[in-house]
């Protein structure tokens, strides 16, 4: 107890001056400028080429969810170059960075898993068990993620820093950065079982109603998202075991850096959804091609028949007046 405090208190000052912050603070204004393209792409392109098929345009819960979980990612990484640049005695305290910071993620977290679940709902009908597995952590996410919010205020603002109860509350937050890795390691194993069953199933089978281009687009972007996503569940889970069990502080250089990369991977899982997001539209924007395409086809051949019905029934009345 006593080393970790002490640690903390040699920690409480800007780490502007380390080069692991110096390297943290660059990936924290990459992934701000990066997400910052991407929601102005992102409403450019909803406003401009999704709303002439999609009547909801940006109120749809997929438009809703996934601009949540990218401003939830801007707003994690903004707080934390705040907490690189700022001292600990200016105005807005570590503390209540280190909070915003974690109501951020959650935010992020829960826009992410929401969005995968009703994007990705109508692959998983086709594997039974992960689509009701998905459908229970779900349902279960929101009290995991009410949990990490309480017990990262408990800890932040705690009366008494240096009793047995901060040690108490440091062990929640740790328990609470666990569990949300379980949860989204196992909601992520869910989809990942559900989409390579998918596209075995349609390439091996072949299947007509089973190869929509949506469910294969959804099914691709979802393997590489699911892959990074483990990726930064990993890279948490070390932050987490370094704090519980390496007797580091929060405010770590390693540790600054480590959440750095966490934040890096996520604004790639939300470039990887971005492009999802173009591809489905194109494949929508194909079929709806093909099927005005088929409309005439059918037209014309209709109007073909209807003419050759109409000069064979002129050629039998000349042979009939003959």
């Amino acid at each position: 107890m006593e080393t970790w405090e002490l640690n903390k208190e040699k920690k409480m000052v800007s780490l502007a001056g380390n080069d692991s912050s110096t390297i943290a603070l660059g990936i924290y204004i990459f992934c701000v400028v990066i997400a910052l393209i991407q929601v102005a792409y992102f409403l450019n392109f909803v406003i401009r080429r999704e709303s002439v098929i999609d009547s909801k345009g940006l109120t749809s819960p997929f438009n809703v969810t996934l601009l949540g979980s990218i401003l939830g990612i801007m707003l994690y990484s903004i707080f934390n170059i705040l907490l690189i640049v700022l001292p600990a005695s200016a105005i807005i305290t570590h503390e209540v960075l280190r909070f915003l910071a974690t109501i951020s993620l959650v935010i992020m977290e829960s826009s992410y898993m929401y969005y995968s679940y009703i994007r990705s709902k109508d692959v998983l009908r086709f594997h039974k068990p992960t689509l009701k597995m998905t459908q229970y952590l779900s349902v279960s996410a929101p009290v995991i993620f009410l949990f990490k919010i309480i017990a990262s205020a408990l800890f932040e603002f705690n009366s008494s820093p240096t009793s047995e109860n901060r040690i108490v509350m440091k062990y929640l937050v740790i328990a609470s950065l666990n569990l949300g890795g379980m949860l989204t390691s196992l909601f992520d194993t869910g989809l990942l079982i559900s989409f390579i069953m998918y596209l075995r199933r349609t390439l091996n089978c072949g299947e007509i109603e089973e190869m929509k281009p949506e469910f294969r687009v959804i099914a691709w972007h979802g393997l590489v998202t699911c892959s990074i996503c483990y990726l930064a569940v990993f890279d948490m889970s070390v932050v987490g075991l370094s704090i519980g069990f390496g007797g580091l502080a929060l405010e770590d250089y390693s540790i600054t850096a480590l959440t750095a990369i966490f934040a890096w991977m996520m604004v790639m899982i939300m470039g990887v959804l971005i492009r999802m997001k173009v591809k489905l539209c194109e494949a929508k924007e194909d079929g709806k091609t093909h099927v005005v395409e088929e409309i005439k086809k059918r037209a014309k051949e209709a109007e073909e028949s209807y003419v050759r019905q109409g000069n064979l029934s002129t050629q039998c009345k000349t042979v009939e007046v003959a």
